[in-house]
């Protein structure tokens, strides 16, 4: 397991441990704008899909085409992390946050093949 893919995984940790968060704790670290929380999840799924194809392109574990299994587990970890949040106090699942959360995936996914690919 190389470096790249210990990373995403501590990545989608963190991810899953700030939807476990209340909306009171988290409304204190998210800015008052019109479509910040969209604007976030595609940056934090955005660096997720980045690193999703760097770990599935480099690491000999995995035996699946880098580019579409990257979109794929990033975009079933976000439906997964959306379904998640309707189990926590003041959080509710977003059909708007699971398309920005995919969009941003394809867009690291993109960026990562486009401008990093070894």
């Amino acid at each position: 397991m190389n470096i790249y893919t210990k990373f995403t995984f501590c990545y989608m940790l963190i991810i899953t441990y700030l939807s476990h968060m209340s909306q009171n704790s988290v409304s204190g670290y998210v800015p008052e704008y019109n479509n910040m929380d969209l604007i976030l999840h595609f940056v934090e799924y955005t660096i997720l899909g980045f690193f999703l194809f760097k770990s599935l392109s480099t690491d000999e574990l995995f035996n699946i085409n880098s580019i579409y299994g990257a979109i794929f587990i990033g975009i079933i970890f976000g439906i997964f992390d959306e379904l998640h949040q309707n189990f926590v106090p003041g959080r509710q699942m977003s059909l708007t946050d699971i398309l920005s959360d995919s969009s941003g995936t394809i867009f690291g996914v993109y960026i990562s093949f486009r401008f990093f690919n070894e």
